[in-house]
């Protein structure tokens, strides 16, 4: 195997791989990147056998072959490279040879035949918007679970709407919950009506893949258990959880016999920027207290103090006030849409509703906390 390669796409290709290699495995094969040279492109290949990329390359082959080799050091030589050109050649011994200007590294290989196979990509795609798409993850995938040990919502679901042609996607860790829907056509054929769930670490790479490919439209299909996402010269594959989705629908309350304020949505993220400093390290509680001549929030702290804000309210309901993780909040509000955002809440121990009155397809439900 021999091959010549621009340095830049070659480290941008290698760029896609890092988040999907396992630092930690019992398997010293998923540390590898698959590097193949065929006609004149190199493919490049890593997984951790739930998620796994393809990148395809525009390279100058002067010999077909394949090895795999650490991930994370070949990148951390190539962008380092002086040169804008890397050559590389594969030795005898397997170890990958790789040269630009006047700096040569050898890397010890293993043989391809070791790295696992990434099931197939089939052979039905439907195209979706590659903006759309981002939009869509970025503004629920936060709320997702870290907890791995809650399979069934440590990803997001997806669900279409064949009727509507909307594509859903919906995110939650127990103690809120990110909803948002948009029209996307060709959502409809991807028969999704009952949903999947797709993992966390999945949906985050794919948002890293669109972004950094100049493309308008994302290929979508499934593949007995997987998820297979074209964009661009990447392939992302990702094994769907197997699980039921909670009936999040039920989550979601209407704003019948609600108590509904608007606030503008920087002066709020600031008030619980500085709030929660003085709030409890681990519950970053705050409390959010409704009236007719304000919004105030507050915090108080029994090591520390206490802090208190007010700002305009646009409000006509009775006093009610509310505890908060100020977190869940931020998190909201740094991803919402318009200037400002819609405060829904029936009392104090009942969940609270954050809107946008410029987006009605974007939804977020937060918990009440007791302060």
């Amino acid at each position: 195997m021999k091959f010549s390669i621009e340095k830049e796409v070659f480290s941008k290709g290698l760029s896609w791989t890092q988040a999907i290699v396992e630092r930690r495995n019992t398997m010293p094969i998923l540390e590898n990147v698959l590097i193949e040279a065929v006609g004149s492109q190199i493919i490049l290949t890593t997984t951790d056998l739930e998620i796994g990329i393809r990148a395809t390359l525009p390279a100058t082959v002067s010999g077909d072959g394949a090895v795999t080799v650490k991930a994370r050091k070949l990148y951390d030589i190539v962008r380092e490279f002086p040169g804008e050109v890397v050559e590389a050649s594969l030795m005898e011994s397997l170890a990958l040879e790789i040269k630009s200007g006047h700096s040569m590294y050898r890397l010890l290989g293993i043989a391809r035949q070791e790295f696992p196979n990434l099931p197939e990509e089939g052979e039905e795609f439907h195209k979706l918007d590659a903006k759309a798409l981002v939009e869509m993850i970025g503004k629920v995938i936060f709320a997702a679970s870290t907890d791995d040990s809650r399979y069934n919502i440590s990803g997001v679901f997806l669900q279409s709407d064949s009727e509507s042609g909307a594509l859903r996607m919906v995110a939650t860790d127990g103690h809120r919950l990110c909803l948002i829907e948009r029209a996307a056509e060709g959502s409809e054929d991807l028969k999704l009506s009952k949903g999947v769930i797709l993992p966390r670490k999945g949906m985050t790479e794919l948002k890293k893949v669109i972004e950094s490919q100049d493309v308008e439209e994302v290929e979508v299909g499934i593949t007995g258990s997987n998820m297979v996402c074209k964009a661009g010269d990447v392939v992302l594959l990702m094994r769907m959880i197997d699980g039921e989705y909670p009936d999040y629908e039920k989550v979601v309350p209407s704003n019948e016999d609600r108590l509904i304020g608007h606030v503008k949505r920087d002066d709020l993220a600031g008030a619980l920027k500085r709030v929660s400093l003085i709030s409890d390290e681990r519950s970053r509680g705050v409390k959010l207290a409704l009236s007719e001549v304000s919004l105030t929030v507050e915090s108080s702290n029994p090591d520390l103090g206490d802090g208190r804000e007010e700002g305009e309210l646009d409000y006509s309901g009775k006093d009610v006030a509310i505890g908060f993780n100020a977190r869940y909040i931020q998190d909201i509000l740094q991803v919402i849409s318009g200037d400002t955002v819609a405060v829904s809440i029936k009392d104090e121990l009942s969940p609270g509703l954050f809107t946008c009155s410029t987006d009605s397809g974007y939804t977020c439900v937060v918990m009440p906390m007791r302060l």
